[in-house]
């Protein structure tokens, strides 16, 4: 997100509402647009890992070393990716926190009180990472044998 503007330069409370009501939107798209993102790249990585599995039973003149570093890079991005976009995620909740907590509400905001950061999401996301490719470096161990 871009840095916030000078609020002294708004006039009315109206403003000041309006102002809140945009930047809430912004973070609130940009959490919607890290969650989607993270969703894509774990099916984009065990799409990759399949390949790469396919690839190692079609390819037997090719070493083991060569699949297992390309399942060891493949698995690597896709957990560095998924943390960058969760931390992002992270800060825009923090960001919407900060925007709307001087707004006053008739009935107090629902509280996400069971892992309010979403940390078991990523967990899930990270396991199925790793599962994949444990699971693709047994494949493409297997065929040596």
């Amino acid at each position: 997100m871009p840095p916030e503007p000078d609020r002294s330069t708004l006039k009315t409370d109206a403003e000041a509402d309006e102002f809140r009501r945009v930047w809430y939107e912004n973070s609130h798209a940009d959490i919607r647009w890290s969650k989607e993102q993270a969703w894509k790249a774990l099916d984009g990585t065990v799409i990759l890992l399949a390949a790469i599995a396919a690839a190692s039973v079609s390819l037997k003149w090719v070493p083991f070393c060569v699949f297992a570093g390309m399942i060891l890079l493949a698995a690597g991005l896709a957990v560095i990716y998924l943390l960058d976009l969760h931390y992002s995620a992270v800060k825009s909740r923090k960001w919407c926190h900060d925007i709307i907590r001087d707004v006053k509400f008739d009935r107090p905001l629902p509280e996400r009180r069971f892992d309010p950061e979403h940390v078991l999401y990523l967990a899930v996301r990270i396991m199925i990472v790793i599962g994949a490719g444990v699971l693709t470096a047994l494949i493409a161990y297997g065929r040596t044998t």
